[in-house]
């Protein structure tokens, strides 16, 4: 079950989306709430989060000083910004701080609805390639193995076969 944090310092807008989420996808997302980003900081800590859905301005720590402190300390997850402001350098440093999308206040279903969306494929395509490299290594593993054994158990083996087949291991 992916993992969704929803960060707003509006109870009701937390309440709103999380409510609009579980109501289109129910049970495939477990749902968080924080009421501002030191708070979501904390939700980091312990637990492996897939979707940031943060708010911009809010008391404490504003989403853009969270998803910095997450982007420097190299936190890899997918954020979605939230905004009641049509701000052009806001949304200038949520993309560079890796932002997904920039949504504006009030949220539009279908637009949060395609921005999961497109995460969701990105997760599952990454997924794909990790599990493929995964088997390739494997593999690669495998023949390693392979030719070292041959090369041991064949006493027939000239220096130079012997050269040529390491030269392929590497």
């Amino acid at each position: 079950m992916r993992k969704i944090l929803i960060v707003d310092d509006e109870k009701n807008i937390r309440l709103g989306i999380k409510s609009m989420i579980e109501n289109r996808y129910p049970g495939v997302y477990e749902i968080f709430l924080a009421s501002n980003g030191e708070e979501a900081l904390e939700y980091y800590k312990q637990n492996n989060i897939d979707i940031l859905i943060t708010d911009i301005r809010m008391p404490v720590m504003d989403g853009l000083t969270l998803i910095s402190n997450l982007y420097s300390n190299n936190v890899q997850t997918n954020i979605i910004i939230l905004s009641g402001y049509d701000d052009f350098n806001y949304a200038t440093h949520a993309l560079r701080n890796g932002a997904k999308d920039y949504l504006l206040k009030p949220i539009k279903r279908n637009l949060l609805y395609d921005t999961i969306e497109r995460i969701e494929k990105e997760i599952k395509s990454k997924e794909n390639t990790n599990i493929k490299n995964n088997e390739i290594y494997s593999n690669k593993d495998e023949f390693f193995n392979s030719q070292i054994n041959y090369i041991l158990l064949n006493t027939n083996l000239s220096r130079n076969e012997i050269n040529e087949l390491c030269k392929k291991l590497i």
